[in-house]
């Protein structure tokens, strides 16, 4: 089941993990450890496998696959030096980037495609598709954004059809559509199933939304839920079945890596903190606690981030307890399983005909669209429900 995966942000640390991995994977160097999809809930599933990958994507850096992993300094050496040949010639195609919503440290780079208007960039980015589904010889194509946050998009009424989102990029308004609008689009009409790990908005829009359920294919998202947000969605869970009532929750990060110094910019970090903010309340079904959520650029810890909660509850007679949390995770690390594990379900959902958002892989997101659960058995026991049927 040959299966063709397109990074947006095909350069940065997460996309070159996974394609490190991947590739690692398929000569028998690694296991596929920290996959969901190996659990024995989804044995009977046929899915794809490392050898059936083939991965390409976009990215504003004029470099290859191999230099970068290099640079990156997170898979280890003996392992890159013995899939180099796979990566050395691994070169992005050109990406587009919009002022009015990317940081403007990326749009200072070489790789980029300066497009006429929207409309020429939506048929730039279809036909790089279009070309690397040929060139390849694809029947299947998943395109996954992995580039960094974007800044908020003020939505407006266009954005509520597929008709009117359609109506902007004709109109050339690229104040309303941001460059994950354009990658999203391009992948719905080329037959592509699409994945947005980031907290952007794209798949929020119901024109968006519209949009794949017109061309049959499935969408999910939204921003991957990898590491503290994770942790919170289970310690939230205990808290209810055990009936402790939440007093507050202080949650503070620091990561070094690009991520890490685009949302240190107060223009960039809103829609990530609203990703964090939104797990406790649902889950609990109260939100009369403090709840505070702090993310620091600290170019020290590179990819590996850390992160630290403190959460303050009461139980008989009132009296305070609490407990303290620190958790240290490659951050790169702990995304490459779970975008294997999406691009699995993803592909095995568009061969089967399942089309629109894929709420049932809501497990993998902080924020996850189409789903109205978000504790981790609550969302675990909706993914392994869809798949026993």
């Amino acid at each position: 089941m040959k299966t063709g995966v397109l990074f947006i942000g095909y350069l940065g640390v997460n996309s070159t993990t996974f394609c490190s991995a991947i590739t690692a994977m398929a000569k028998g160097l690694i296991k596929d450890e920290g996959c969901v999809s190996c659990n024995d809930e989804f044995k009977h599933l046929n899915l794809v496998t490392s050898e059936d990958i083939v991965f390409g994507g976009w990215d504003p850096v004029a470099s290859n696959m191999y230099d970068s992993v290099c640079n990156e300094n997170i898979v280890p050496i003996r392992i890159v030096e013995l899939i180099k040949e796979k990566l050395i010639n691994k070169q992005p195609y050109s990406a587009i980037m919009n002022p009015y919503f990317d940081h403007s440290s990326l749009t200072k780079h070489s790789n980029i495609y300066h497009y006429k208007n929207l409309k020429d960039a939506l048929d730039k980015i279809a036909n790089d598709i279009f070309c690397f589904k040929k060139d390849n010889e694809l029947n299947n194509c998943i395109v996954i954004y992995m580039g960094s946050p974007l800044r908020t998009l003020n939505e407006n009424v266009d954005h509520e059809s597929h008709e009117g989102i359609i109506k902007l990029i004709n109109s050339n308004r690229q104040d309303l559509i941001p460059p994950s609008i354009i990658y999203a689009l391009a992948a719905i009409q080329e037959k592509c199933a699409f994945i947005d790990f980031t907290p952007n908005q794209t798949l929020n829009l119901k024109g968006v939304q519209e949009a794949a359920m017109k061309y049959s294919v499935p969408i999910a998202g939204r921003d991957g839920s990898t590491g503290q947000t994770l942790m919170k969605s289970l310690i939230a869970e205990m808290l209810k079945i055990r009936n402790f009532n939440l007093e507050g929750w202080y949650s503070t990060n620091i990561i070094g890596n690009n991520d890490g110094k685009v949302l240190s910019d107060p223009d960039f970090v809103e829609t990530k903190l609203n990703d964090k903010m939104c797990v406790l309340e649902p889950i609990l079904g109260y939100s009369d606690f403090d709840h505070i959520v702090d993310i620091k650029y600290y170019k020290p810890r590179g990819d590996n981030k850390e992160s630290w909660d403190n959460i303050d509850f009461s139980g008989l007679f009132n009296l305070p307890m609490s407990i303290k949390i620190n958790w240290q995770g490659r951050d790169s690390l702990l995304a490459m399983p779970m975008i294997y594990d999406l691009i699995k379900f993803m592909a095995f959902e568009k061969e089967r005909g399942n089309v629109g958002l894929q709420s049932h892989l809501g497990w993998f997101f902080k924020n996850p669209l189409g789903a109205s659960l978000r504790g981790f058995w609550q969302l675990y026991s909706l993914l392994v429900k869809h798949y026993s049927i």
